[in-house]
């Protein structure tokens, strides 16, 4: 285990540890004090409380649960002011405390369950956790544990108070910026000191040595859009977390982003906060075992279903019931994909001849690579791909994990170059996807040029709702098969 991530590992547990001792002292002051309600008003608590001991061995996913919702609240992975720490606390215990109610509802526990036991101790939690935490942030940050190290891009005066602040506060927040780094070596400091900082060109190299935990960006450093869409595609798989200091014009936009507003309390700045989840190793642990276990949930009657299909296209055209295809998956690996055929065993060698004597068919495939009047597709083959049954058989490429359920659609190296181009190294971090953003949004009434961006939008602000809500609209899509052809 590097040093790094063992100073990350060793922050998470010791702060778990003080929420686990706040949660402690919390319901153990709330089942006293439900005690001696109890002896002076019997009336009211008519039944006794269960042995102290029966809640931890029986009951232990109470505070389960609130550790869960703390750790989705980012509490365990991300640093706040103290008032919105303080905030998000508030929030996870009033879902714990609707949580633990309606659980030990529906499973008819509740009569196992002290309410009042656990509304008192939600109050003390309100006390309780936000000093632990205090207390044992600022230990494990003067040890330099829990640090986030930034390097900071584009140095200006803007720049640098934003350091300055962040540095000044470093206990408070985590964040201590270490490096600097601009297309100009040198920049002058008011009243006369010179600051020393390193070109951009090395910037890649000192990600990759794992010298910094993220990024802060000085918007002001790129001229244009694509100039900064260039920079953020080359280093946003190397930097987990990249913060934006707001340009003083309004030439870059960043609205296609997932970001995070943090005020800077106390100067007058504010950054913005983007992170790309796609990266975290419990995230891709996550999407690989879900894409896992709904394939194999469905697969029954995928198998039936396929067989039934590759009698049909025996019985409509001849040729094989498989169409083979090489792709390129994740990390650029070349991939065969599996489908139903559904064009004509010749395909492959019509399109050419299509194009060259049509304008309209060249400018529609080379728009959309598909034709909506296609002669080369079969009369099964309109009906597979209508609603997508020929894509059934790329539930093998699941399974043999070189696809996911959801993602960017697998494509040619030859639509790589040609559409892709500096986003293609964004396709490269994730599995093709059997179903996708752009599919559900429109599917082949979109152009190629959009699909591209749409594309790059999912695996730049990927989430867990995002690929929930990709797969929830996937059947609507197919049966009504809009779009496709």
């Amino acid at each position: 285990m590097s040093n790094l991530l063992g100073k990350k590992v060793i922050f998470l547990v010791v702060l778990f540890l003080g929420d686990l001792l706040a949660f402690f002292i919390s319901f153990s002051l709330a089942y006293q004090l439900r005690i001696v309600l109890e002896e002076i008003w019997p009336q009211l608590f008519p039944f006794s409380m269960f042995p102290f001991a029966y809640f931890w061995l029986n009951t232990f996913w109470i505070p389960g649960f609130l550790f869960l919702i703390l750790a989705c609240e980012g509490l365990y992975t991300n640093h706040f002011f103290y008032l919105e720490e303080v905030k998000k606390i508030l929030k996870s215990i009033f879902l714990w405390f609707f949580g633990v109610f309606f659980i030990a509802g529906i499973t008819k526990k509740s009569g196992e369950i002290s309410r009042i036991t656990i509304i008192l101790s939600g109050l003390f939690l309100l006390l309780f956790l936000p000093f632990f935490r205090v207390v044992f942030r600022s230990f494990l940050i003067n040890k330099n544990i829990g640090v986030k190290k930034l390097f900071l891009v584009g140095v200006n005066e803007t720049s640098l108070n934003v350091v300055k602040f962040l540095n000044r506060y470093s206990q408070v927040l985590g964040y201590k910026v270490t490096g600097f780094f601009d297309k100009n070596q040198f920049f002058k400091v008011p009243p006369n000191n010179f600051f020393k900082i390193k070109p951009l060109k090395y910037l890649n190299r000192s990600l990759k040595s794992k010298l910094a935990d993220g990024l802060l960006v000085c918007l002001d450093i790129f001229e244009h859009e694509r100039e900064f869409l260039k920079f953020l595609t080359e280093v946003q798989r190397l930097a987990p977390e990249i913060y934006f200091i707001p340009k003083s014009n309004k030439n870059i936009n960043v609205s296609f982003l997932k970001i995070e507003s943090i005020p800077l309390f106390g100067s007058e700045g504010i950054i913005f906060k983007y992170q790309n989840h796609i990266h975290s190793f419990f995230n891709c642990f996550l999407k690989n075992f879900l894409d896992f276990l709904i394939t194999l949930f469905f697969l029954p009657v995928v198998v039936v279903l396929s067989l039934f299909i590759a009698i049909l296209i025996k019985l409509d055209s001849p040729g094989p019931v498989l169409f083979v295809q090489e792709r390129v998956g994740k990390e650029g690996r070349k991939i065969k994909i599996y489908k139903f055929r559904t064009m004509f065993v010749d395909a492959e060698k019509k399109i050419a001849s299509l194009v060259e004597k049509s304008k309209e068919l060249s400018e529609e495939w080379n728009k959309k690579r598909k034709l909506v009047e296609d002669p080369r597709i079969t009369r099964m083959g309109k009906f597979l791909r209508k609603f997508s049954l020929d894509e059934l058989p790329q539930f093998l490429n699941i399974l043999k994990g070189e696809m996911s359920l959801i993602g960017p659609r697998p494509v040619t190296e030859e639509e790589l170059n040609l559409y892709y181009k500096e986003f293609k190294e964004i396709y490269f971090q994730v599995k093709p996807g059997l179903t996708g953003f752009w599919q559900v949004m429109g599917r082949n009434e979109i152009d190629y040029p959009t699909r591209v961006l749409m594309d790059t939008y999912y695996v730049l602000n990927w989430s867990l709702w995002l690929d929930l809500y990709i797969l929830v609209k996937t059947p609507l899509a197919v049966i009504t098969g809009k779009g496709a052809y």
